[in-house]
């Protein structure tokens, strides 16, 4: 039964998938994708918040299936590519190709309410005086293109060096000398040459421990430009305890600080943005659904609920277990030593939700309560007698017990039952009466509970009419 469920299970979100995938195009009004920054120009004095021009280059087949009206003005081929310029301001917005507007009208007033394009700077650029943005986002490598020519550079050279003047050479003396086709330079086989000739050895004047040493100059500028050693995991001078080595791979680190900072906030922007189109420009409400091996959730936003501003937090994976261990060894610490409490701790990990924690905390609390467990065990036993006492009662109609034969009403056979048989006399039991105890968690016990504490008296019936000495 279990396999026939995971089956049917499986099947229905397998057509499921096939049924969103048949209309995925649709299904995905929102595209976030990173642009190079060579493609775009920003307003240089207001930091992209005015307007922002995107080009690209796109196949002119695309072009002609995604705008029909398009008249093709350059007369390009269908495997030509076009030109594609991308105007956005904060309410218009421009789409060119090979300099001819495609939209209905030139330029159209957009629902956005802002410009889908959020620049992030990595920090490790300058601000000039006249704002140019190539000196500003820049990336790790910032200005170390001649750096980048001069070491390719070297290694051209390095290669006439080591052919003419770090390698072994030599040359042929003798008379006989220019009848020498060639020179077998092979292990165990040797060259016959003819009578009078023999070859002369050269010491090379460079020695190759020269070249690669300069060769490695080069390279070691250029990774100490993107990185100090301590960051790349080599050694620094006047370093000589795991401490200062700790000390110098913080301070080196600090040079990225601002770059992280920047791509968690910028992202943050970028995932508020796409709320906002939700909101404003996607028409409808938006269902969600996924599915793990984990979990599984299927939610549908309503845009009514939906309220600016919007905010997000976030966080990039760690690189490092050791870092890792120690901020939560940290959060632990400080949690125990009663300075934060459990939910503010929970709340500084991204991949724990502290709401579903606090639920799952109190579940677990309602499961060790002792009180609670006692009626859980109260209604199990109640219901296990009302299912065992159907079941007597239905198989006493499939099997009605025997008659009793005449002349043994008055009681069983060698009991002395009724007035002849010298016992008791006729309607005197011989014990007790069995007492009418309510179901255990039925409502009939629930209400001689309840009478029993109105009246201050006990409900059960164990212990009464004996024991105990008496007087």
């Amino acid at each position: 039964m279990l396999i026939n469920g995971l089956i049917d299970q499986n099947k229905m979100n397998a057509e499921r998938i096939d049924a969103w995938r048949a209309g995925h195009h649709d299904s995905m009004p929102i595209v976030i994708q990173a642009v190079h920054p060579k493609n775009i120009m920003l307003d240089p004095y207001h930091d992209g918040e005015m307007f922002v021009f995107e080009t690209r280059d796109e196949l002119c087949l695309n072009v002609k299936g995604t705008f029909s009206k398009w008249s093709n003005p350059q007369n390009k081929k269908v495997s030509d590519k076009v030109e594609h310029i991308s105007f956005w301001s904060k309410n218009y917005r421009c789409e060119l190709y090979d300099r001819e507007a495609v939209l209905k009208k030139k330029v159209v007033q957009h629902k956005y309410g802002f410009i889908p394009y959020v620049p992030i700077d990595t920090g490790l650029g300058n601000i000039s005086a006249d704002n140019d943005l190539n000196k500003r986002y820049v990336g790790v490598l910032r200005y170390v293109k001649d750096l980048l020519k001069s070491e390719s550079r070297d290694y051209s050279i390095g290669d006439v060096i080591l052919k003419r003047n770090a390698f072994p050479w030599g040359y042929l003396s003798g008379p006989n000398a220019d009848s020498v086709q060639q020179i077998f330079q092979k292990f165990g086989e040797y060259n016959p040459l003819p009578d009078g000739v023999e070859i002369v050895d050269m010491q090379p004047k460079v020695p190759p421990d020269a070249l690669l040493t300069w060769l490695s100059a080069a390279a070691n500028y250029l990774a100490a430009h993107a990185a100090p050693p301590a960051v790349r995991g080599l050694g620094e001078a006047g370093v000589r305890s795991g401490a200062d080595r700790r000390l110098i791979i913080a301070q080196a680190s600090t040079r990225y600080q601002y770059s992280n900072e920047a791509f968690k906030h910028g992202i943050a922007k970028v995932l508020s943005n796409c709320a906002r189109i939700m909101k404003n420009v996607v028409p409808g409400n938006i269902n969600v659904w996924a599915r793990t091996p984990m979990d599984e959730f299927d939610i549908e936003i309503k845009k009514d609920k939906m309220k600016e501003p919007f905010t997000f937090y976030v966080e990039f994976a760690p690189i490092s277990e050791e870092d890792e261990y120690r901020r939560h060894d940290d959060l632990e610490r400080l949690y125990k030593s009663g300075l934060v409490t459990k939910s503010w701790a929970r709340k500084q990990m991204s991949n724990i939700d502290p709401l579903a924690m606090e639920l799952e905390d109190e579940i677990e609390k309602l499961k060790d309560d002792p009180m609670i467990a006692q009626l859980i065990s109260q209604y199990a036993a109640g219901k296990l007698m009302e299912a065992l006492q159907k079941r007597s009662l239905a198989e006493s109609k499939e099997n009605p017990p025997p008659p009793v034969p005449m002349g043994m009403e008055g009681g069983q056979p060698g009991m002395g039952g009724g007035a002849e048989g010298g016992g008791q006399a006729p309607g005197r039991r011989m014990a007790a009466p069995i007492p009418n105890v309510a179901t255990p968690g039925s409502a009939e016990e629930m209400q001689n509970a309840l009478a029993g504490m109105r009246s201050g008296k006990s409900t059960t019936q164990q212990g009464q009419g004996g024991g105990g000495n008496r007087r």
